[in-house]
């Protein structure tokens, strides 16, 4: 494995003193072959491209942090401020990274369903040192102004500013490079081209940056969104403007990047499998992260992945997959355990928060996989500079 090496910047060199990136993750992920799942699935040829293994606290939201953190560096600032739920992995991972690489973080939190995983992303956060604000969402607007003056005021420097997910045109770049790492497995034969790609749709960005890097790739494969958040935000028109302004910003600094024609044709949406809505479990998407887990040792959460894995053997019952060549995109952010937070801790967490530790989670979170640690013969390794 060459990890310095960047599909993208090899495709366009002016792209390396475009985008400052830091290198977070080691690249590039594995594919493996799932035939226990696709059993299950019912079709012949799946597998797996395992995002959840490019670091200790891994998943697809750390290639984008390649990016927003290296901009964030770039532009000076000394404090980044983001958005998320309470127990948002993108939250979790960007405190992580951010904090290590010397940068304050503030995060605003809006309610969710209670979850074990809650518990653990908000520990992680809080151990991290970033600053944890539960905010309700009529009033976040006015609080995000508050925060981005009072970190302003405190440095001398304008904070960076992450959007929730961390999706937008600067991240998606980072998914149509993992679209040309992808192409490169094919040629290298680690799997042949895939007809579908599944990848769980919440914020867009993963689902927006691998289809344009489709496209870009010269690839045929149809990116399948599973709607893990919002059956009315996550759409196939707004994925594609999405893919479009990160075209026009790629153009914008590398000419030579080819303005390929992108249509709402060229992402699918299922909508069938989010139940009550967000981080909502449902029964579905457990035994789907149950066979999952039985099949193949992986695990999924229950707000993301298991959901995708439900939409996805939906998908392909009633659309024949039989004869489909199917990737998964395994996002999950799965990172090691870690020890629950002492009474004096939890004492220090702002009220909001507590209640997550102090209320039973939602019931169907028992039936899920538990185990959150890396299997130990798939050692992870957090890269820095």
């Amino acid at each position: 494995m060459n990890e310095d090496r960047y599909p993208l910047f090899d495709a366009w060199p002016r792209l390396r003193d475009a985008l400052p990136r830091v290198r977070l993750g080691a690249w590039p992920t594995p594919v493996q072959g799932a035939p226990g799942l696709a059993r299950w699935l019912g079709v012949e040829n799946v597998w797996i491209k395992r995002e959840d293994l490019c670091a200790a606290f891994g998943g697809n939201k750390v290639r984008g942090l390649e990016l927003l953190l290296g901009d964030a560096e770039r532009r000076g600032a000394e404090t980044v401020l983001t958005i998320g739920s309470a127990g948002s992995y993108h939250v979790r991972t960007t405190a992580v990274y951010a904090v290590q690489r010397g940068l304050n973080l503030t995060a605003l939190l809006v309610h969710q369903p209670r979850a074990a995983y809650v518990r653990r992303n908000i520990t992680v956060a809080y151990r991290s040192g970033a600053g944890l604000r539960p905010v309700r969402i009529p009033m976040l607007p006015v609080a995000f102004a508050g925060e981005y003056a009072r970190a302003w005021r405190r440095d001398g420097t304008r904070p960076a500013v992450i959007p929730a997910g961390g999706s937008g045109p600067l991240a998606c770049m980072s998914h149509v490079n993992a679209a040309l790492e992808m192409r490169d497995q094919i040629v290298a034969g680690a799997l042949p081209e895939p007809d579908l790609l599944f990848v769980p749709m919440g914020s867009m960005g993963t689902a927006a940056g691998l289809s344009l890097g489709c496209r870009l790739a010269g690839l045929k494969t149809r990116v399948v969104g599973v709607v893990v958040f919002s059956r009315w935000y996550c759409t196939a028109a707004r994925t594609m403007r999405l893919a479009r302004r990160t075209l026009r910003r790629l153009s914008a600094w590398a000419p030579a990047v080819e303005r390929v024609e992108l249509a709402r044709g060229d992402v699918t949406v299922v909508g069938d499998v989010l139940g009550r809505g967000y981080a909502h479990f449902t029964r579905e998407g457990v035994e789907a992260a149950q066979a999952l887990y039985d099949a193949e040792g992986i695990v999924a959460d229950g707000t993301y992945t298991a959901k995708m894995y439900a939409g996805l053997r939906s998908f392909l019952r009633s659309a024949d997959g039989m004869g489909r060549r199917v990737l998964i995109w395994h996002t999950h952010a799965a990172g090691p355990a870690v020890a629950p937070l002492s009474e004096a801790e939890l004492a220090q967490l702002p009220r909001g928060l507590r209640t997550y530790f102090r209320d039973t989670p939602q019931p169907l979170d028992a039936a899920l996989p538990k185990s959150e640690e890396k299997s130990p013969d798939r050692p992870i390794a957090l890269v820095a500079d």
